[in-house]
């Protein structure tokens, strides 16, 4: 498991900027620590989509993003984001 920087995280069609940490676990769960996305923003983005078909994560600018496809299911889990395999 190792643990990268992360800018952009889509989550099907939608895009959150959020900056933190994320790392990918061997059963493909993602784990992002954000380390400024408001919770607000956050709590909203899951509350409007909550599963995707396939997530992408951007962790350096000019760098494609990793792809993994779904399904997913976000939730929140004490202060971080988790996203799992339906």
């Amino acid at each position: 498991m190792t643990i990268e920087p992360i800018k952009e995280l889509y989550f099907g069609k939608k895009k959150l900027k959020i900056h933190g940490r994320y790392s990918v676990r061997i059963d493909n769960t993602i784990v992002i620590e954000p380390s400024d996305a408001p919770e607000e923003q956050i709590d909203q983005y899951i509350g409007e989509q909550k599963k995707a078909d396939k997530v992408s994560v951007k962790s350096y600018y000019g760098v494609p993003p990793r792809e993994l496809p779904g399904p997913y299911v976000m939730k929140k889990s004490l202060g971080l984001l988790i996203l799992g395999k339906e």
